[in-house]
């Protein structure tokens, strides 16, 4: 699976600005729960506010980076790892977060 072919999933679940697909908070833990299943590790997420006019504006108090997870003997493992801290972040945006929705970066390439 591309990661087009992931996001074309989710298509009514978020919204696109510009090259970048924003999930709708909702529908981020099964987002997370996918790009694992497709062989995707979670190395980024950015909160966005949708504004009235249906712009979207970043909310920089809820960035994640999770691009230097060490501690992993291969790609499988990096993917777990990533996922378990990105899905700490979900929930704890679920819980506390202003934003209404996220953009994610993806890899499926090992660093």
């Amino acid at each position: 699976m591309t990661e087009a072919d992931l996001i074309s999933l989710f298509n009514d679940k978020g919204v696109f600005c510009g090259s970048e697909f924003i999930v709708n908070r909702a529908y981020c833990g099964d987002f997370l729960q996918a790009s694992k299943s497709a062989g995707f590790a979670v190395i980024g997420i950015e909160g966005f506010y949708l504004l009235k006019d249906g712009s979207l504006k970043p909310n920089l108090d809820e960035i994640a980076d999770f691009s230097d997870i060490e501690d992993v003997n291969n790609f499988g493992e990096y993917i777990e790892a990533c996922f378990k801290a990105a899905n700490r972040f979900v929930v704890n945006m679920n819980s506390n977060g202003e934003s209404d929705g996220y953009c994610f970066t993806l890899t499926d390439l090992e660093s």
